[in-house]
């Protein structure tokens, strides 16, 4: 019955009348010093339980925060911070320039890193097919083409790989 807002390095919290309930900041660094903030999605903030998962452009870090007081509950750092891209399992899967990651939702520990480069926009959490992502990958005659690759939830290894080959361009 809330509403809560990410922006600017800062999370909010509001009832429903726009009274603030809890305003919290976060570890925020300035464009000029992270040249790669730009990569990073302003997404919403992730529900889970009665806590938040947020992420945010200049925040190189996931927090976990209790949803009624604003209380930091982890603080997970993640050099090369993309997204959230959500929860399976309760694990919260998080996108960095050099792959995913699964982290505990309850405690924020890592439990499995998937290295993984030149990932597309195309990702999906949940389901039975746990986790699906697209990425881009020299086909045999050197034009690229998309790839998605099925992640094992208990592991992060891949179990199953689509190249998707009526679609290779030089820039798929």
């Amino acid at each position: 019955g809330n509403l809560v807002a990410v922006f600017g390095g800062a999370v909010l919290c509001c009832d429903p009348s726009g009274k603030t309930r809890w305003v919290r900041r976060q570890e925020w660094i300035a464009p000029q010093e992270d040249p790669d903030w730009a990569r990073q999605y302003q997404q919403p903030a992730i529900a889970w339980k009665d806590r938040l998962l947020v992420a945010q452009p200049g925040v190189a870090a996931v927090e976990c925060i209790d949803a009624d007081s604003g209380a930091l509950i982890w603080r997970k750092v993640i050099p090369g911070l993309r997204r959230m891209d959500g929860i399976v399992d309760d694990r919260l899967i998080v996108e960095s320039q050099t792959g995913l990651t699964a982290l505990s939702a309850d405690k924020g520990e890592s439990i499995w890193v998937h290295l993984a480069g030149d990932l597309l926009d195309a990702q999906l959490c949940g389901g039975p097919g746990g986790v699906v992502y697209a990425r881009r990958e020299k086909g045999p005659d050197s034009t690229l083409r998309p790839v998605l690759v099925w992640l094992d939830m208990q592991t992060g290894r891949p179990k199953a790989y689509c190249p998707l080959e009526p679609l290779k361009h030089a820039y798929p």
